[in-house]
């Protein structure tokens, strides 16, 4: 599907699907130099959310991941989880672990990405730990737009918020107005 764009008073909407691919197309990861790291200005941000009490998620998954991004990113970025429990994430990946301000029930804890002053920068890229990455992301990660995220599977003209991105200097008004 080509991307539909629709430009409204209260935000910018984008919405990308991603193309489906047979096994025979993936390619073994190549060994890359590990990219050292760190909190800095201007970085772009990759976020995961960790609301514990489920019998799924837990820090393993945040850890995978985390090491699943490390393996197919090439530019400098800053890993950050937000959780209701910052123990056992593995600091070589994570980087910011920022506390919960609110008690939001299961997957409304999201909610809180967009919380104001709690991204330096002017990217953040999002993904559930349900994300697998099979090859580099680095032109996602870079994707300049006001707000963006993957379209339902099934119902094309909704949006889904397991892959979003944004800039955080914008879209306030979503953790503001819930």
């Amino acid at each position: 599907y080509p991307p539909e764009i629709n430009n409204s008073n209260r935000a910018n909407y984008t919405r990308f699907t991603c193309k489906q691919t047979d096994a025979s197309q993936i390619r073994s990861p190549k060994v890359k130099k590990k990219i050292k790291r760190k909190n800095s200005e201007g970085n772009i941000n990759i976020a995961l959310v960790l609301k514990t009490g489920g019998d799924t998620y837990n820090a393993k998954y945040v850890n995978a991941l985390a090491k699943n991004i490390s393996n197919n990113v090439t530019i400098p970025y800053t890993l950050n989880v937000l959780t209701d429990d910052e123990s056992g994430f593995d600091r070589d990946y994570v980087h910011n672990v920022i506390p919960f301000k609110h008690n939001f029930k299961g997957w409304w804890s999201k909610i809180e990405l967009f919380r104001p002053g709690i991204f330096k920068g002017d990217r953040v890229f999002y993904m559930d730990l349900d994300t697998v990455i099979v090859k580099n992301i680095d032109e996602l990660l870079t994707w300049d737009v006001t707000f963006a995220g993957i379209r339902d599977l099934y119902h094309h003209t909704f949006m889904q918020t397991g892959l979003m991105t944004w800039n955080p200097n914008y879209n306030h008004q979503v953790y503001e107005n819930f």
